[in-house]
């Protein structure tokens, strides 16, 4: 059978055993060999933001103290996450002004949320040898991870072509019945909302 039916066929145990976590993985430290060089000397803040975004935490409190930083030292890293590496995003709801410091950062990469929410979490379980403890924690909670990245995916696909010509698009964090939208698009003229 062909390398590529295998990989067609595999279980997503087999591909993580196999592909991510074997001796020879195809991405045993590919993450480490392509960012670190570009986040330099400070490359362990960095390493905590993503690690902190990638366990779920959104506010800018949360991460610094994941991180182990100041909440007023977020404004030296985050700015080159979002608007250098554009691996980040911020979210402010489209209720809000744009200047609001009601906001959740989040990344936009779905290699990067995979990497540090399993691989880099969980090194010192992989180099003792224990990738089926960690690949059974991967497969515990693939399910959340599915759900934002296709999340991702479908941001950038309706902001490529949208439905309707919009003022606004973002997500709203809690509206009057208390419900998380993750995505609306506005349009004040028409009165519409998506």
């Amino acid at each position: 059978m062909s390398d590529c039916l295998l990989l067609f066929t595999a279980t997503t145990e087999m591909i993580l055993k196999e592909c991510w976590f074997g001796l020879m993985g195809l991405f045993n430290d590919e993450l480490n060999k392509m960012l670190l060089p570009e986040l330099k000397k400070s490359s362990y803040v960095y390493a905590g933001l993503f690690s902190a975004m990638a366990k779920g935490m959104q506010d800018a409190t949360e991460i610094a103290n994941q991180a182990g930083i100041n909440t007023t030292s977020l404004g030296n890293y985050v700015p080159f996450l979002i608007d250098t590496l554009d691996l980040v995003r911020k979210e402010i709801p489209v209720t809000e002004n744009p200047n609001s410091k009601n906001s959740r950062y989040v990344i936009k990469d779905p290699f990067i949320l995979f990497w540090y929410r399993y691989v880099e979490r969980n090194k010192a379980l992989l180099e003792l040898g224990q990738t089926q403890r960690v690949v059974r924690q991967i497969i515990e909670d693939l399910p959340n991870l599915e759900g934002k990245v296709l999340e991702m995916i479908f941001r950038e696909k309706i902001l490529a072509q949208p439905p309707i010509e919009f003022d606004v698009a973002g997500p709203v964090f809690k509206n009057r019945e208390k419900i998380e939208i993750d995505f609306l698009l506005a349009a004040e003229q028409e009165r519409c909302l998506l």
